[in-house]
């Protein structure tokens, strides 16, 4: 902001802030200098009463607050649901068929044993969702009749299961067939029998053949 002063001594004050001297005589020169520090002095005092009186505010660091830590969830004992189903045919005689019982078991990982002939057995068992899509697919082929006469589920800790799977052995402990994962065939119902009551399934053929339902 400038100021001009005329020979009347009259001070006007102009927006550049510079002092015209275009129409100030020399005699009045000074007294223009004087009123510009004057005025400049004026705004210096009123400034630092501002700056003072400022207060800055800083940003503040919420308090952490302490998040509290869960417990894990108690880890339970994964298990699985195992099934044994048996079979009773009319008769059992076409290769092809018999090679699907047997084919379909090994990708299903089902173990079981199978009497051909008349009238023909089946037994199978194996985890439940395998030895359902089995069963299905068995009774998808034509049969002159099939029916199951028994089918049992019971639920097992996977540890044994994954153990039963690399076991060759037949288990009496546990009522599993053991061996690789396939269907067996016999010659006789005799020979089927046996290999069942060995494995600890002799109450579970005698409900099956007697058609008990318990």
């Amino acid at each position: 902001m400038a100021l001009v002063a005329s020979e009347r001594r009259t001070v006007v004050l102009t927006i550049e802030g510079r002092v015209s001297t275009s129409c100030l005589p020399r005699h009045g020169l000074a007294l223009g200098m004087h009123m510009v520090l004057r005025f400049e002095l004026f705004w210096l005092v009123e400034f630092c009463k501002w700056a003072r009186n400022l207060k800055v505010s800083r940003p503040t660091t919420p308090p952490r607050t302490q998040v509290p830590r869960l417990a894990p969830p108690p880890i339970e004992a994964c298990t699985m649901i195992f099934s044994r189903v048996f079979f009773m045919f009319h008769h059992i005689r076409s290769k092809i068929k018999r090679k699907s019982i047997r084919t379909m078991a090994e990708s299903m990982d089902i173990r079981g044993v199978c009497k051909p002939g008349y009238p023909g057995f089946l037994y199978v068992e194996g985890e439940d969702s395998a030895i359902r899509t089995y069963v299905k697919e068995i009774k998808r082929m034509k049969w002159q009749s099939v029916e199951v006469r028994r089918n049992v589920q019971e639920t097992i800790p996977d540890a044994v299961w994954e153990t039963n799977k690399l076991n060759k052995s037949c288990k009496s402990q546990t009522g599993r067939l053991g061996g690789p994962f396939t269907v067996v065939e016999v010659e006789t119902s005799a020979e089927m029998s046996r290999i069942l009551r060995e494995a600890g399934l002799g109450d579970f053929l005698q409900k099956a053949m007697t058609g008990s339902h318990d």
